[in-house]
């Protein structure tokens, strides 16, 4: 009897027979070395949307979608991936050469490579904004750090310092208030009650509030505090640097806005967009070549992605 390296010596069999080195509905037989290749997994097979019948529209804020790695290992959002795909798009154009007859100027060469440098310099203009308002950002939180302590330090020399009454409630009101108490109504009466309020923490209501206790104390005529950061002089110079900054994060996120906007002008715009025009020329390949012609399958599977809001730039 012939001896099989097969477990508990059992041989591979079909129907009750031995399978004889022969693969039968998927059972592998011993081979000439008897060895038994185990396939690898095969990864899930991703579905891209066919942007020839639908255009296809990004996740909600909050989500993350359409993010690739780039050749160097960092990721790449849709932005990125649309503008290496138009890029293949122009190329494709170029090497069909005189067999390209764009149907209006919008599809001519010249134009697609003037609209690809609009887009790359829009999206360069961008990032840059972007790092000036974190840098602004970073900022602000250094000018208002160690407030609430420097009122509350401010404060209690205050209240000692020969105020009247009505004055020194009105330093605690607003004291409470840098210190982002939530002020509440009960019985007619507005009583501050030690509930933080996020609106209370506002940069902006921070610096409004800020101002009105440092007004209290100058009015008092009685605030002679010398002690480093909280002299009058002190916060006077903070307050400022306090408004410079929520100046600046307001004028960041005001041109960080209208970046954001003019690229998605030119990269999503309907019919003049990039991404439009990149439709355009699949379609005038498809109208030249025909569906099974290698130069129009060259930019056919190519894909792209569109925000939500496309439709209003």
């Amino acid at each position: 009897m012939e001896n099989y390296p097969y477990m508990n010596g059992a041989v591979p069999q079909v129907n009750g027979a031995a399978t004889n080195g022969v693969v039968h509905n998927g059972i592998a037989s011993n081979s000439a070395l008897y060895a038994a290749v185990k396939q690898a997994p095969t990864a899930p097979a991703v579905v891209e949307p066919n942007v020839n019948v639908e255009p296809q529209f990004s996740e909600p804020e909050g989500k993350v979608k359409n993010v690739r790695k780039s050749r160097s290992g960092e990721p790449e959002t849709g932005l990125a991936v649309n503008l290496r795909n138009f890029e293949t798009v122009i190329e494709a154009v170029e090497g069909w050469e005189d067999a390209y007859v764009a149907p209006t100027e919008l599809y001519e060469l010249e134009h697609l490579t003037e609209v690809q440098e609009a887009v790359a310099e829009a999206m360069e203009t961008e990032r840059v904004v972007a790092i000036d308002k974190s840098y602004a950002v970073a900022v602000q939180k250094l000018a208002f750090d160690g407030l609430k302590k420097d009122c509350t330090m401010a404060f209690n020399y205050f209240e000692v310092s020969g105020a009247t009454a009505e004055e020194i409630e009105l330093a605690r009101h607003y004291n409470f208030l840098l210190q982002g108490r939530r002020i509440t109504k009960l019985k007619g009466k507005t009583l501050d009650k030690p509930r933080k309020s996020p609106s209370r923490l506002g940069y902006v209501n921070q610096v409004k509030n800020f101002d009105l206790f440092i007004k209290t104390l100058e009015k008092s005529g009685v605030y002679t505090n010398a002690q480093g950061r909280i002299t009058l002089v002190a916060m006077l110079a903070k307050l400022a640097e306090m408004r410079a900054a929520v100046k600046a994060v307001r004028k960041t996120n005001n041109q960080l806005d209208n970046a954001q906007y003019n690229r998605d002008v030119l990269m999503y715009k309907m019919v003049t967009g990039m991404v439009f025009l990149a439709y355009g020329v699949k379609k005038t390949a498809l109208s030249l070549f025909g569906s099974r012609d290698p130069r129009y399958k060259q930019v056919s599977k190519i894909r792209f992605y569109l925000p939500p809001n496309y439709k209003n730039l």
